[in-house]
């Protein structure tokens, strides 16, 4: 999965005037309590992940803006997953799928990294502020309902994270994942998504 701050990069690119709901929307799936549950809400368990997606595009309502971007944040899920997470997993000598025990050997050093681009682009894009405002001034009662998370969830995890970004706000860029490569990534899937959506 990217970053936090990555999500809402791809869904500033695609709605910069996007409403609280929307933003909040982006983030919403990751407010999920246990990994099992949030393995599973992101269709990874799926059989075939595409066609999951797009089984869960055809049952969106398309003027809900919150389970629109909901939706939007398990597509870039999967592109990140197939993509830039694979090819840090595989530098490692690892495979994504292998148990490990519960514990890949790459896990740790992957979110430090995650971390780190997500602190970057939380203290240098310009569009940053605006975007956690409409976050926070979003009541959680309006959230569209989603299987196995409460609206309390989704704010207590977007809470959580914008509090450890304000704290990290000096951490250097990722060199995993620098800011030019987390661009051209949320470029890049803005542009897949909308291929797949017209």
């Amino acid at each position: 999965m990217p970053s936090v701050m990555q999500h809402l990069q791809v869904a500033w690119l695609l709605c910069p005037a996007g409403s609280p709901r929307y933003f909040a929307g982006a983030l919403a799936p990751d407010g999920m309590r246990t990994w099992q549950a949030k393995e599973i809400a992101h269709l990874r368990t799926a059989p075939n992940r595409a066609a999951a997606l797009a089984d869960l595009a055809r049952r969106t309502d398309p003027a809900d803006d919150f389970a629109q971007a909901a939706l939007l944040h398990l597509f870039v899920d999967w592109k990140w997953d197939t993509g830039p997470l694979r090819r840090f997993v595989e530098a490692r000598g690892c495979r994504l799928g292998e148990n490990h025990n519960g514990r890949p050997p790459w896990l740790d050093a992957y979110h430090h990294e995650l971390g780190l681009a997500s602190a970057w682009l939380h203290r240098s894009a310009p569009w940053a502020g605006e975007v956690w405002q409409k976050l926070f001034a979003c009541d959680p009662a309006t959230y569209s309902p989603l299987p196995g998370i409460t609206p309390e969830d989704i704010f207590d995890f977007i809470t959580r994270s914008h509090r450890w970004l304000e704290e990290n706000r000096d951490a250097p860029p990722s060199t995993a994942f620098p800011p030019e490569m987390s661009e051209a990534f949320a470029v890049q899937v803005s542009k897949d998504y909308v291929a797949i959506k017209t």
